[in-house]
């Protein structure tokens, strides 16, 4: 396997995209395949998979007999950590070894051998799922309510309910309750009058939305009964069928034998105009 990036934009995603391998799992196995490279990680405690699928025509230069490579995520991880800009990006296999090679402009050459391991660990099946709700959002403002919702609960509540989308989660100090509208939607699918909620663990949720830094928008998928899946694509249109990112996450289940909604139904407005409660209470300590 020998595959070269020579835009810096490209080189930055692939190391961000191994920060995301590391954060799941310290082994990776990469399946370089003649028209594409693709790793499938999933973590220790099986609840999170992703899956990373580039097309050979985004490398520079591409070539491979479908060969499999595992290697030491982290080790990798800090290796592309010491990449410089306009650096020349190489990655080569051989039988017992992963050879990276950064040649930089003022003729400069850091090179890396990683020791290849053995991972008795099967590709597992997946396919495409006709989910209930689908929404496109930015990357970063995702990644800010997950990061909130951490702060009150470990569990993501994600409902449809009365045509909304909200998320919430709750613990012992308290409860946060986030409408989504549609402003903040690039796109949004959903199935007629659906009621639902989607609980899944929080703390894998921020994992793929770390990534808004070379990623600005992500597409949610939700359904009651599969798996929540979050899908991101390159910025640029012309590489949005060569580069693509899936996440999924096995949904919680519960001892709750009915969810209740009756939080999320919309309050009545009290009649009285605010400016007028006020008006009148000034009014009556003035006369006290």
């Amino acid at each position: 396997m020998l595959f070269t990036l020579e835009k810096n934009r490209k080189v930055v995603t692939l190391i961000e995209l191994f920060k995301v391998v590391k954060s799941l799992n310290n082994f990776c196995k990469m399946y370089c395949k003649e028209d594409e490279l693709f790793i499938q990680i999933m973590d220790d405690s099986h609840v999170s998979l992703l899956e990373i699928k580039i097309k050979k025509e985004w490398f520079s230069s591409y070539e491979s007999e479908n060969e499999v490579v595992s290697f030491n995520s982290k080790i990798l991880t800090t290796i592309m950590g010491l990449h410089t800009l306009d650096s020349v990006v190489t990655f080569e296999t051989s039988h017992e070894h992963l050879y990276v090679m950064f040649k930089q402009k003022d003729k400069t050459e850091k090179s890396f051998q990683v020791n290849l391991i053995d991972l008795d660990s099967d590709l597992m099946g997946s396919q495409e799922i006709e989910h209930s709700l689908e929404f496109t959002i930015h990357t970063k403002k995702l990644d800010q309510y997950f990061n909130e919702l951490q702060a009150f609960g470990d569990t993501l509540e994600l409902v449809h309910f009365n045509d909304a989308i909200y998320m919430r989660s709750r613990g012992d100090e308290g409860k946060y309750t986030l409408k989504i509208t549609d402003d903040l939607l690039d796109e949004l699918i959903v199935e007629e009058d659906l009621r639902m909620v989607c609980k899944v663990p929080l703390k894998y949720t921020s994992l793929v939305t770390k990534l808004y830094s070379v990623f600005k928008k992500i597409n949610v998928n939700v359904s009651e009964d599969s798996p929540f899946t979050l899908k991101i694509f390159p910025n640029e249109e012309d590489e949005k069928d060569l580069l693509e990112v899936k996440f999924f996450i096995a949904p919680k289940v519960d001892d709750e034998d009915e969810f209740d909604y009756s939080e999320f139904e919309e309050k009545e407005e009290t009649p009285k105009n605010v400016e007028e409660e006020l008006k009148n209470y000034e009014n009556e300590i003035v006369e006290t």
